[in-house]
C-alpha cells in the first residue's frame, strides 16, 4: 500500500481509501505519527474536493496532537478554499486563531459550535454533536462568554442522547456552566477510574474535575493522561495536559509536583508553537516561586506571560498573571499590594475578571483583606460564593471558604476556627498549614501563649514541606514571640533544586539511565548528563545511589 502511495502521480481513490483504513488502525493502536502521514498523503491521492477536505481535516488533527504547528497550518491552507462540511469549517477558523495563523479579532465560535452541534443532534448524529461541543469547551471556560451562551451549550449538550457519564459530556458541562452543573459532574467523576480507558478520556476527566475544583481526582487523571501522551509522542497533547495537572497540583499546595509539570508544559508548548498556552503554565511558575518567596524570579516570569496574552488579545487569561501577582505580595508580607492584585479578577468591570478564577484566587484574597483592613469587602465575595460551593460541592471552593471564614472574623473567630479544624482538609495541606499559622496568631494575640504554639509548630513543619518559605518564616516568627525558638529550616531538594532539575534527580533515583529520562523527558541525554552534574552538588551528594536519600526531605510525588 505505501508502496503504491509512493509510486501514484495522479489521484487514486483505492489507494487513498487504504490509506485511510491504514490511519484508523494506526490510530487504533497510538501510532498518531503514523496516522497523520497516512492521512496527509491519503487526502493528496483524493480528486474530490468534499471528500480531500475531510481526510486534510483529520490529518491536521492528527499532526496538531504530535504539536507539528506548521505541518496543521499547510494543511489548513490546503483545505480552505475546498468544501468543508460547516463542522470541519468551525474547526479550520478556531485552529487558525488558536495557532496565530489568523489575526484575532475577538470572535467567539462558542455559539456557533453550540447552533452547530444541535443540528448534528436533530440530524441523529451524536457523536458528532458531542465532537463540536467538546472542541470549545475550554474556550468557553476562558472566554467568559454570556449567561445565555453557557446555558445553550448545556442545554444543547444534555439534550445529545448519549450515556450520562460520557467523558466528553462531563467536560462539556463542567466547562461550560461549573456553577450550575458542578454537582452532577462531581457525582459522575467518581464513576471513572484514571487509566481505564483511553488517553483521551483521561485528558476530558481531569479538566472537567479542575473546572469543578476537584484538584485530587484532576490530579489522578491527569497523570494518567500524562503516561498516555508520553507512550504516543503526542506532544502537544502533553504540553497541555502537563499545564492543567500543574494548576491542579498547585492549587492543592503541592508545589514538588506542579513546578515540574508547568516547566516541562512551558518548553513543550513554546516548542511546540503554541505561546498563549506557554504564557500561562510560565503564570504558574509564577506563583510558584511567589510561594518561596522569590519574588525577582515570579515578578519576570509574570511580566513575560502578560505581554504573551495582550498581545493574543486573550484578557480573560489575565486573571491567571494576576494570581501570580497576588501570590508574590503576599509572600513578600506586602498585603495591600496583594488584595489589590487579587481584588481584579473579582471585579466584573476589570479587564482581568474571571468568575470561575475567583474560587482559585479566593484564599490569598481572604488572607491579604484580613492583613489589609479589607474584611468587609472579603466577606462579601465570601458571601457570594457561598451558596455555588453550597449547590456544587466544589472541593476547592468548600476548603478555601472554611478557611477564609476564620480569618475573616476577627475576635469572635473561635468557633469558626473549631469549625475549620475540623473539616477534611487532607487534600489541601496548604490550606491547612495557613489556617493553623492564623489560628495559632490569633489565640497568641488573645494571651492564649500556650494554646499557640501547638498549631504554630504544625504549620510551621508544614510550610516547611511545602516550599513555603516565606510562611514558614512568619510560623517561627510567631513561635519566637510566644516563647518558643523558632529555629531554623534545613533547606529540602524543593528548596535547592529548579523544577526541571527536582523531575530529572526524581527519574534518576528511581534508576532510571540519562538515556531513558531524556526520552521521557524529551531532552538528549548530554542534557540530562548536565543537570546531574549541576544537581550532585546543590544536594551535597556525589553519585546517583546517594539521591533517593536526598530527595527524601521533600514531599513523595502523589
Amino acid at each position: 500500500m505505501w508502496h503504491q502511495a509512493a509510486a501514484a502521480t495522479r489521484p487514486d481513490e483505492r489507494v487513498a481509501a487504504d490509506l485511510e483504513a491504514a490511519a484508523g488502525r494506526a490510530a487504533g493502536r497510538g501510532a498518531t505519527v503514523e496516522q497523520a502521514a497516512a492521512l496527509a498523503r491519503a487526502a493528496a491521492l483524493t480528486a474530490g474536493p468534499a471528500r480531500r477536505g475531510q481526510r486534510l481535516i483529520r490529518a491536521a488533527r492528527a499532526f496538531e496532537e504530535l504539536g507539528r504547528p506548521q505541518a496543521v497550518l499547510r494543511l489548513l491552507d490546503e483545505a480552505e478554499p475546498l468544501d468543508l462540511d460547516p463542522g470541519d469549517r468551525l474547526w479550520l477558523s478556531w485552529r487558525r486563531e488558536v495557532l496565530g495563523g489568523a489575526t484575532r479579532s475577538g470572535a467567539r465560535p462558542v455559539g456557533a459550535f453550540a447552533e452547530l452541534a444541535d443540528r448534528m443532534r436533530r440530524a441523529g448524529d451524536a457523536d458528532r454533536a458531542l465532537d463540536a461541543l467538546e472542541e470549545v469547551s475550554l474556550r468557553c471556560w476562558w472566554s467568559n462568554p454570556d449567561p445565555q451562551t453557557r446555558q445553550r451549550m448545556t442545554a444543547v449538550a444534555e439534550a445529545i442522547p448519549v450515556d450520562g457519564d460520557d467523558p466528553r459530556l462531563l467536560n462539556v458541562l463542567a466547562m461550560a456552566e461549573p456553577a450550575g452543573c458542578g454537582a452532577a459532574v462531581l457525582q459522575r467523576l467518581g464513576r471513572h477510574r484514571p487509566g481505564s480507558g483511553p488517553t483521551i478520556q483521561d485528558v476530558w476527566l481531569g479538566g472537567a474535575a479542575l473546572a469543578i475544583g476537584a484538584c485530587e481526582q484532576a490530579a489522578g487523571f491527569l497523570a494518567a493522561a500524562e503516561a498516555g501522551c508520553r507512550a504516543r509522542g503526542q506532544l502537544g497533547g502533553l504540553g497541555r495536559t502537563l499545564l492543567t495537572r500543574s494548576w491542579a497540583t498547585a492549587l492543592a499546595g503541592r508545589a514538588d509536583l506542579a513546578g515540574p509539570a508547568a516547566e516541562e508544559a512551558s518548553r513543550l508548548l513554546a516548542e511546540v508553537g503554541d505561546p498563549v498556552w506557554a504564557a500561562c503554565a510560565q503564570t504558574v511558575l509564577a506563583v510558584l516561586a511567589g510561594l518561596r518567596g522569590d519574588a525577582v524570579t515570579a515578578a519576570g516570569l509574570a511580566a513575560r506571560a502578560e505581554r504573551v496574552l495582550l498581545f493574543a488579545g486573550v484578557s480573560p487569561l489575565l486573571a491567571q498573571v494576576q494570581l501570580a501577582r497576588g501570590a508574590t505580595e503576599l509572600g513578600a508580607g506586602r498585603y495591600e499590594e496583594a488584595y489589590q492584585e487579587l481584588a481584579r479578577i473579582f471585579d466584573p468591570a476589570d479587564p482581568a475578571h474571571h468568575p470561575h478564577l475567583r474560587a482559585w484566587a479566593l484564599l490569598d484574597l481572604a488572607e491579604a483583606a484580613s492583613h489589609a483592613g479589607h474584611r468587609d469587602a472579603a466577606r462579601a465575595w465570601c458571601a457570594g460564593l457561598a451558596p455555588e460551593a453550597a449547590a456544587t460541592g466544589s472541593p476547592l471552593l468548600r476548603a478555601s471558604l472554611a478557611v477564609a471564614a476564620p480569618m475573616l472574623a476577627g475576635d469572635d473567630a473561635g468557633p469558626l476556627y473549631d469549625e475549620a479544624l475540623g473539616a477534611d482538609l487532607a487534600a489541601w495541606p496548604l490550606h491547612r498549614a495557613r489556617l493553623q499559622l492564623a489560628h495559632g496568631m490569633w489565640l497568641r494575640r488573645r494571651y492564649q501563649v500556650t494554646e499557640s504554639r501547638v498549631p504554630l509548630r504544625a504549620a510551621r513543619a508544614a510550610f516547611d514541606a511545602l516550599g513555603a518559605a516565606p510562611w514558614a518564616r512568619r510560623a517561627r516568627q510567631e513561635l519566637d514571640a510566644a516563647g518558643e525558638p523558632g529555629g531554623q529550616s534545613a533547606p529540602s531538594a524543593l528548596d535547592l533544586l529548579a523544577p526541571q532539575e527536582l523531575q530529572i534527580a526524581r527519574l534518576a533515583a528511581q534508576g532510571q539511565t540519562n538515556k531513558q529520562i531524556g526520552q521521557q523527558l524529551y531532552l538528549s541525554h548530554r542534557t540530562v548528563s548536565t543537570h546531574l552534574y549541576r544537581i550532585f552538588p546543590k544536594l551535597g551528594i556525589t553519585s546517583r545511589a546517594q539521591l533517593a536519600a536526598a530527595l527524601a526531605t521533600s514531599p513523595a510525588p502523589a
